[in-house]
């Protein structure tokens, strides 16, 4: 008698649900000291880091409770131990799993579907100070509208030579020689880079030193005649 192997295909919504299931069950038998391994593993105690966090789970899952899914995926695997997914996931262009779209917050990387298939991302800002042409700017230099982008740098520098201030002014001067630049305009671009490649302290100086000024002032040669 022949048997056909019957084949069933689960939903996404099912197979987290098992996936939950079972890992609870997995967690619960650990917890009262039934796990797979010997007993004098299950009743190891917990080290590194994570230890307080994990008593702390294994008590509420003694206590015949439940742990919350965001519980279960740090258990699992601590989000910082999965950043290799998380490059890997960028790089195919894939959207993470309920599991690592919770674990991805904690490098400030929120998925935002069904809004949106995209990530939004958390910034720390200096003082929480942030003017909307600070980033107008960078977004203006991605999309090539140079000329709006120099209009922004060169309002931040503004803004910082008026309040006596200098947020960002680092990012607005180098990003604003790269605007010049990419406009073909070294005349305008190469003051501003000499200027931080004088300034040792300047956030992007090693950066402007690599970059090759005989070439520029070739440039600018050309540029003159």
């Amino acid at each position: 008698m022949k048997i056909e192997t019957l084949t069933v295909d689960f939903t996404d919504e099912q197979k987290r649900y098992l996936e939950g299931f079972t890992t609870g069950l997995q967690i619960s038998r650990v917890g009262r000291g039934l796990g797979g391994g010997s007993a004098g593993k299950a009743n190891t105690e917990p080290t590194g880091p994570e230890a307080a966090h994990i008593k702390a789970q294994d008590k509420v899952i003694a206590a015949g409770k439940k742990l919350a899914d965001q519980e279960k995926f740090k258990r699992e695997e601590h989000p910082f131990d999965a950043y290799p997914r998380l490059k890997q996931q960028a790089l195919e262009d894939k959207p993470p799993s309920p599991a690592d779209n919770f674990r991805w917050r904690y490098y400030g990387l929120f998925y935002v579907a069904p809004a949106q298939d995209s990530y939004m991302c958390r910034l720390r800002i200096p003082n929480g100070i942030m003017k909307h042409w600070q980033l107008a700017g960078m977004a203006d230099l991605e999309l090539k509208k140079y000329d709006d982008a120099i209009e922004h740098f060169e309002q931040v520098m503004a803004v910082n030579a008026q309040a006596g201030s200098d947020y960002f002014q680092d990012e607005a001067q180098y990003y604003l020689a790269i605007s010049w630049l990419a406009k073909d305009k070294v005349n305008e671009a190469l003051p501003i880079l000499e200027k931080i490649r004088a300034d040792k302290d300047h956030l992007f100086h090693d950066k402007v030193a690599k970059m090759s000024f005989l070439d520029l002032r070739l440039v600018q040669y050309k540029e003159n005649k």
